[in-house]
């Protein structure tokens, strides 16, 4: 989570949220689905209800991870490909990802066994740590900017 900004001027720290403004749900937020492959959201559509995400190519709930593919709202270089290419590392949070699971296996089954299986499918660049507001807390006091307007 840099301060910096992209060629056009938008805080590359801000791009997910800006991109995907979703629903809380208390502590756990599930935008860390953000961060799966696509061969998962296509397992589990459940993802584009959680987040709201529609596809812009088929205008239907999305089945894939729209950003890991296209620009979002057809910005250059406003995709995870890009961002990836520029350097950035994306942590997911293992506690998010807990409430997943179970959201996920209310439907499925065994919420450890799919909270194995979303750990294994993270996109490239990304990793899991137990609790992400501790990474948010230590890149700010390396110096880097968190901002939130949601």
């Amino acid at each position: 989570m840099r301060s910096d900004s992209d060629q056009h001027g938008a805080p590359l720290a801000t791009f997910h949220q800006t991109c995907f403004r979703t629903p809380s749900h208390g502590s756990k937020r599930p935008d860390s689905i953000i961060l799966l492959t696509t061969a998962r959201w296509a397992k589990y559509p459940q993802f584009a209800a959680l987040l709201k995400v529609e596809d812009p190519k088929t205008k239907k709930p999305a089945a894939r991870n729209v950003p890991l593919h296209d620009n979002v709202e057809d910005q250059e270089g406003a995709n995870i490909p890009a961002l990836v290419a520029r350097g950035v590392h994306f942590t997911v949070c293992g506690a998010a990802t807990e409430f997943i699971a179970k959201i996920l296996a209310d439907k499925t089954g065994d919420p450890k066994a799919i909270e194995a299986e979303l750990a294994a499918n993270l996109i490239p660049n990304a990793r899991m740590v137990p609790a992400g507001v501790g990474g948010v807390q230590r890149a700010q006091k390396a110096g880097f900017a968190y901002t939130f307007a949601g």
